[in-house]
């Protein structure tokens, strides 16, 4: 297993590593690329990504919290079953990417595109979801308790919603 923790990682070259349930705990990563990478299991507590390829990269069954994601790229990436908290998104892509059963909570997302994504199943509960672009996504089953949508694009988005409860 490789040990990132609380590295700053600039440049770095992932190509010839195991990254399978990996340590990116209070990593900073920038301007690296993890494309097409097997991260499973892997851990992201406190990491920041900024500049990050992620595109095609396997991120199931993986943590992410308290993490900050800046101007990355996660397309066509499986993150299936991922869990995340307490995490802020902006500027980040995930078009066509898997996120299958994604456990969200507390998240800020701003500037986000999930354009054909799959988020079947998926929970974003307690999630600011403000101008965040669905459209063309497959969201069937999605759990939207107490999210805030305001200026969300969903269009040509299959969408069945299976929970959106407000606070009271």
């Amino acid at each position: 297993m490789q040990n990132f923790r609380g590295r700053t990682l600039i440049n770095f070259n992932f190509s010839s590593l195991d990254l399978t349930q990996a340590d990116f705990s209070d990593a900073t990563i920038i301007n690296s690329s993890l494309q097409g990478k097997n991260l499973q299991g892997a851990n992201f507590e406190g990491v920041t990504f900024d500049n990050v390829n992620a595109t095609n990269a396997d991120f199931r069954s993986t943590i992410f919290t308290d993490a900050i994601v800046r101007n990355s790229n996660f397309n066509d990436a499986n993150l299936s079953n991922l869990q995340i908290t307490d995490t802020q998104f902006s500027n980040t892509s995930f078009r066509r990417a898997n996120l299958t059963n994604l456990d969200a909570e507390d998240l800020v997302l701003s500037g986000v595109e999930f354009n054909n994504a799959t988020l079947t199943g998926a929970k974003l509960a307690d999630t600011n979801l403000s101008g965040t672009n669905f459209d063309g996504a497959n969201a069937s089953g999605i759990f939207l308790d107490d999210a805030i949508l305001t200026g969300a694009s969903f269009r040509g988005t299959q969408l069945m919603v299976l929970s959106w409860k407000k606070r009271t």
